[in-house]
């Protein structure tokens, strides 16, 4: 399956207020504004370089996927 970048943009904010009304959070308007701000912002970001954003996701995930498994590893070496 294919997916566009606005449709990624599209699908992350779905998800923050699904899990923001999930979490019965107040949805006040300073929420709506920061979700709207992030989304667009990660929209430009998308549109100017899709690569760099790719790359990026991929060190974060790297990263943290890293730390997590050296975190089990720790944890069952003790």
């Amino acid at each position: 399956m294919w997916a566009r970048e606005r449709d990624v943009v599209d699908y992350a904010v779905v998800s923050a207020v699904t899990l923001l009304l999930y979490l019965q959070l107040p949805f006040r308007p300073e929420i709506r504004e920061t979700l709207r701000w992030t989304a667009t912002e990660l929209q430009l970001r998308i549109e100017e370089s899709p690569e760099a954003v790719v790359a990026a996701f991929i060190i974060f995930v790297a990263l943290f996927g890293g730390a997590f498994v050296l975190g089990m590893v720790r944890h069952a070496s003790q």
